[in-house]
């Protein structure tokens, strides 16, 4: 993976962190058991945006095992051990199938606009790697 590669999987985590961030109070709110699912939930996207940063020079796969390797570290966070074990399985399976940053990039752009298509038969337009 480039340098470049690296800044596109980090400004992608900071888009979603950002997105969270703005929606924090929301869902702290919407969190009965201690409120503070928004504030986790910020924090993990913020950890995995400075772990593909850490990474020059490693594969997509590296990476996503690196977020996950800090996110397990974050042992008072529930929300950050569930994205961890997400995160792992991620890199498993790039690996596996030998997938990349711009593999990955179409397949999520590609998903994306398909939920924006409207269903021909009805149905909610579900996207299969």
């Amino acid at each position: 993976m480039q340098l470049s590669e690296h800044r596109e999987l980090a400004s992608l985590f900071q888009a979603v962190g950002e997105a969270l961030s703005q929606n924090r109070q929301a869902f702290n709110q919407s969190d009965p058991v201690n409120g503070n699912h928004g504030d986790h939930m910020v924090e993990v996207f913020e950890i995995a945006a400075r772990a593909a940063s850490e990474k020059p020079g490693a594969d997509v796969a590296a990476a996503m095992q690196h977020a996950a390797q800090l996110l397990a570290a974050q042992r008072d966070n529930g929300s950050a051990q569930v994205y961890a074990r997400g995160l792992d399985q991620m890199a498993g399976q790039l690996r596996r199938y030998n997938v990349t940053l711009d593999d990955l990039l179409i397949y999520v752009q590609g998903a994306l606009s398909k939920d924006k298509e409207p269903a021909a038969t009805g149905q909610p337009a579900v996207a299969q790697l």
